[in-house]
């Protein structure tokens, strides 16, 4: 993952189909093996497949469904509660017990190093694209076209890791296709949390970031 970061610019749209088949980005070489998730408890599969056209990269009409992890869960925590956070006065920012942090639970998973991913924070790949670092931060709209046409890619991506969008520029998250199908996948990539995942509200991480970030708990 090591390289050259990309700087931004307005997003541009994916080129057809026919030339974004030449396009041949560098596969990622080495990526960590340990990823984070902040599930929701009351969907009991930790995977939660998403094809929701709600999310950044995901739609119905796509051929695969996504899982979204986070590299830290610092990154999983901004990616999930950031929105609402920042959308608080500064001198007023709060999370709920109940309705927000008791709803969601911890799982790490271990992805095998078989994947074959690539990573559009560097500058290279986002050349061989013919993208840039705007588009993977703009509306949804874009980034769900860029997540359809690596689908549709000859070179049959499993996936791409990403900036994530409310941590700066050190937070990466990785969005892994269910490809050729779910069941596949989640032989190579596995929940090591034990049932039932670790609770958020009493979790010293999540502690420390309250209290570094000012956020109170009601």
């Amino acid at each position: 993952m090591a390289g050259r970061l990309a700087g931004r610019g307005q997003p541009h749209a994916p080129p057809h189909a026919a030339e974004f088949a030449k396009c041949a980005p560098d596969l990622v070489s080495a990526y960590p093996s340990k990823w984070m998730r902040l599930a929701a408890v009351a969907r009991r599969n930790p995977y939660d497949w998403d094809d929701r056209a709600v999310s950044r990269f995901s739609h119905p009409s796509h051929p695969f469904k996504i899982l979204y992890l986070a590299d830290s869960k610092e990154t999983a925590f901004w990616e999930v509660f950031g929105a609402a956070i920042e959308d608080m006065p500064v001198d007023n920012r709060s999370l709920s017990k109940k309705a927000q942090l008791s709803t969601r639970r911890w799982v790490e998973f271990r992805v095998e190093h078989v994947l074959r991913l690539i990573d559009v924070t560097q500058e290279k790949t986002l050349h061989d694209l013919r993208s840039n670092a705007g588009t993977w931060l703009a509306p949804y709209k874009h980034c769900q076209a860029w997540a359809r046409a690596l689908m549709d890619h000859p070179r049959k991506f499993d996936g791409f890791i990403y900036q994530a969008c409310r941590r700066g520029a050190t937070g990466r998250c990785l969005a892994l296709f269910s490809r050729p199908d779910e069941a596949t996948m989640e032989t190579l990539v596995r929940p090591t949390t034990p049932s039932g995942g670790a609770s958020v509200l009493t979790d010293p991480d999540v502690l420390r970031l309250l209290i570094q970030n000012e956020i109170d708990v009601r």
